[in-house]
């Protein structure tokens, strides 16, 4: 089992990638959402930030991996069965760099299978062939997200996997976009936002904090404009907008963006039933989220 001392090397090991990331994801919440997808997001000095961002999370889970001789099942995502140590930095990458959830979903079997082709150009290709088990995953999923105030965002998630399932793509691509900035925007006290950077999960219990950076880390990459050559396969919010095109809307974009939808609403419900604190007040009404509709 991990130790006390080896939770407390992952807090340490997270902290400059933390530190970093909150900066970034302060900016982000103090410009108004308008402001935002018109033109924002794509600021040189703001991709050079998420760029140095992803790197130090993909270093620090190195670090981590290389730190730990064992991976303790109480500070691993449940659906990475099978993973090793030596397999961290691997999934680091999927998240930070393609955008890929990692946590609570896929299904362990998928998630080796996206391992096992982590240097190939092959990992929508995956998650599209196994569209009927992720989707499935997904709405089991979310018959254990139960929590009062985030019943409205349940609703949401399944209305997002109905226009999946009826190849309405561009409608779930965009519902989840605005559904996840929604969630940002009133879960103000997420908590890896209001912490200290210099003491990245104080207060967390050790079970969640690679679970926590791992979230965090897809929540980053998606409120991103997509670039390089997977810009064709990788859910952005900011595309997912009024600036979306038939190249950044398809099945692939829009079944990472349910299964991010999905993982985030999973792991604040976790977070909640092990008392940790996420913002929540007053549950939101369909005006608050129209309001919030990167689309409108």
């Amino acid at each position: 089992m991990t130790t006390s001392t080896e939770q407390w090397q992952i807090a340490r090991l997270l902290a400059p990638w933390m530190s970093s990331a909150i900066d970034w994801v302060r900016e982000c919440a103090e410009v108004p959402v308008p402001e935002f997808y018109s033109g924002y997001a794509r600021r040189p000095r703001y991709a050079a930030a998420l760029k140095t961002t992803d790197k130090l999370f993909v270093e620090s889970l190195e670090e981590i991996g290389s730190a730990l001789s064992v991976v303790d099942p109480r500070v691993i995502p449940p659906n990475w069965s099978g993973v090793r140590v030596e397999d961290f930095r691997a999934l680091a990458a999927l998240t930070a760099q393609k955008g890929i959830p990692v946590v609570w979903t896929p299904p362990a079997d998928v998630v080796r299978e996206l391992l096992d082709s982590a240097s190939d150009d092959g990992s929508s290709l995956i998650l599209l062939s196994n569209k009927l088990e992720l989707i499935a995953d997904c709405n089991d999923l979310l018959q254990q997200v139960h929590a009062p105030a985030m019943t409205f965002w349940h609703d949401c998630a399944k209305e997002v996997i109905m226009d999946f399932e009826s190849a309405r793509y561009a409608s779930a691509q965009a519902l989840a976009a605005s559904t996840i900035m929604a969630i940002l925007h009133y879960h103000v006290a997420y908590p890896v936002v209001v912490m200290d950077p210099s003491s990245a999960f104080v207060g967390e219990p050790p079970v969640t904090q690679i679970r926590s950076a791992f979230i965090f880390a897809g929540v980053l990459r998606a409120l991103a404009p997509a670039s390089g050559a997977d810009a064709d396969e990788t859910f952005s919010i900011y595309d997912s907008s009024k600036h979306a095109s038939a190249s950044n809307c398809g099945p692939a974009q829009a079944l990472i963006g349910t299964l991010l939808l999905t993982s985030l609403l999973r792991h604040l419900q976790d977070l909640h039933d092990r008392g940790q604190p996420v913002g929540w007040g007053t549950e939101p009404s369909d005006q608050a989220l129209r309001d919030r509709d990167p689309g409108k």
